[in-house]
């Protein structure tokens, strides 16, 4: 609740004239929008939204005010903060499902209408590019591949390939869930498919423990037995697992893989969503430099990353988790988004290649 503290001090220390008012969409079930007056926020209440597949039932729009120091566009990454201990707050006190989408408010100049523009889709343009157009092919010999999997490869692959498809749906909303998500998809294949490394020169830190056990004067033997009490490690050794078996089983092919980004713009003036646009076309490798040892490098970082969203609180921010503008990604770091999500997808397939004889369907062909 940093962010919803920080907030408060702000309101409470600031000149009258230096507040500003935000404006935010807020989500709530029912056909009763939220409606909040005489607070330290306050709601408009709107209408009831369109119905899509899948709805248990009418949801309703609200607009929530509230005053601030800054814009959102001044500090987006702070404001993304706020909006999510917001609807965290709201939700835990309402004990509803409330949503506070990642929005942000643009107002042409000498027009009345405010316009919510979403940008959570900044982590991974690619998954709203068009459907393939050989998809009919890839699905079927998709589900020819599925078909012929052994009993012990099916529930480990259908359990990443869920979390994979969760974390899908889930990104533009909450990335920390849905990072969360692709590296536990990554972790239940190295538990499946991998194995601890065994090699000590491949263990996290072990150049540190080297040093320390010249500094301290170790023997040989008191050496080679610290050396195998670090490597029985249950958490250590699930880390080694998780970073030697994604950084050597995703095939050299993963970093030739197509990468194209494509938006949708949005004309404000007519309120209209314009033809799809490709706006990058380029490859894994023109974002992710083709070196495994870096990569596993890095998989520790986003494993690190996990750690610290489940068991300390850490933040995790949209523009935190998307490739940076210069296009090229370091190897010092969490891996983006789009890209650990590449290596899930990528990972997948292969498994599923590799442990499938494929079956022949039975000769269905249903019509539109």
């Amino acid at each position: 609740m940093k962010a919803i503290v920080k907030w408060l001090e702000r309101l409470k220390s600031a000149k009258q004239e230096s507040l500003r008012e935000l404006v935010v969409p807020v989500i709530t079930p029912g056909t009763q929008s939220l409606d909040l007056t005489d607070l330290i926020v306050a709601t408009e209440p709107k209408s009831v939204l369109p119905g899509r597949p899948g709805d248990t039932g009418p949801i309703s729009l609200a607009l929530l005010r509230y005053l601030d120091t800054r814009t959102a566009s001044e500090n987006l990454k702070d404001d993304e903060v706020l909006r999510q201990e917001l609807n965290a707050l709201f939700c835990l006190v309402s004990d509803r499902r409330v949503v506070i989408p990642n929005v942000m408010a643009v107002r042409m100049e000498g027009l009345p209408t405010l316009t919510f523009l979403a940008y959570g889709a900044t982590a991974d343009h690619r998954l709203h590019g068009p459907m393939p157009a050989d998809l009919k092919t890839e699905i079927q010999t998709a589900l020819s591949q599925v078909f012929g999997l052994p009993d012990n490869a099916q529930a480990p692959l259908g359990a990443a390939a869920r979390l994979h498809q969760s974390a899908v749906q889930l990104f533009e909303s909450d990335i920390r869930s849905a990072y969360l998500l692709l590296v536990a998809g990554i972790e239940v294949l190295s538990r499946a498919f991998g194995k601890p490394p065994e090699d000590w020169e491949k263990w996290e830190q072990h150049a540190s423990w080297e040093n320390l056990f010249q500094d301290g004067g170790f023997a040989s033997d008191q050496r080679a037995l610290v050396r195998s009490k670090l490597m029985k490690d249950r958490q250590l050794r699930l880390k080694g697992t998780f970073r030697e078996y994604a950084s050597t089983r995703v095939p050299d092919q993963f970093w030739e893989e197509k990468w194209q980004n494509w938006m949708f713009p949005f004309n404000i003036t007519s309120g209209s969503w314009e033809e799809i646009t490709l706006t990058d076309e380029s490859t894994v490798q023109d974002h992710l430099p083709k070196d495994r040892v870096a990569l596993s490098r890095a998989l520790g970082h986003s494993y690190d990353l996990r750690s610290g969203l489940v068991h300390e609180g850490a933040v995790l921010n949209l523009m935190d988790s998307t490739i940076p503008f210069e296009g090229r990604v370091s190897y010092d770091g969490p891996l983006p988004f789009s890209l650990l999500r590449s290596l899930l997808r990528s990972l997948i397939r292969t498994e599923i290649q590799r442990s499938s004889v494929p079956v022949l369907l039975r000769d269905i062909r249903l019509q539109r």
